[in-house]
């Protein structure tokens, strides 16, 4: 078996926005958030987790390898996260849809965040066909709707120039 080196101190360094809530302290240490200690325990069980050599051998180039390449439970942690974290983020984008905010930057993310999901979703089902493409255009789709996001809106005229400039009847 195996093992990784765990993360480097530049590595947490990083990710720390990730896990630490420096907007509220609680005698002086920084309060943790909750996707940051999942995140935590699942690096932990994953560098833990024992390794199956003979089935990451096994896969073929392009292919993943098969589920059970990683012994134990450390597999959980990556069906959970995953499935929270696409949740909130097409459930983010139908609540902002639904309110009426960003309607066409959020239909842009939301769609990518699913085609993504779905394209992930289908190598556990054991179809790895489209696999890359379906991310390509998962994450095209989520940046087009990110850059729709940061774009200024279009500046409207002021009416009162647009009736000045208008003809008189006569």
């Amino acid at each position: 078996m195996k093992r990784i080196a765990p993360p480097t101190p530049i590595t947490i360094q990083i990710t720390s926005p990730i896990w630490v809530d420096r907007t509220s302290k609680r005698h002086g240490l920084p309060k943790r958030s909750p996707l940051g200690v999942a995140s935590l325990a699942a690096a932990a069980a994953v560098l833990l987790a024992p390794v199956d050599v003979a089935l990451l051998g096994a896969a073929t180039s392009g292919r993943p390898p098969a589920n059970g390449a990683l012994e134990g439970h450390a597999f959980l942690w990556a069906v959970a996260l995953n499935t929270v974290g696409t949740a909130f983020l097409i459930g983010g984008s139908l609540w902002s849809i639904a309110r009426r905010r960003r309607v066409v930057q959020n239909l842009w993310i939301g769609s990518g965040a699913a085609v993504v999901a779905l394209s992930t979703g289908l190598t556990r089902a054991g179809d790895t066909s489209f696999v890359y493409l379906g991310e390509l255009i998962g994450i095209a789709l989520m940046f087009t709707g990110f850059r729709l996001a940061d774009a200024p809106p279009p500046r409207a005229e002021p009416r009162a120039a647009a009736h000045r400039l208008a003809p008189r009847p006569q």
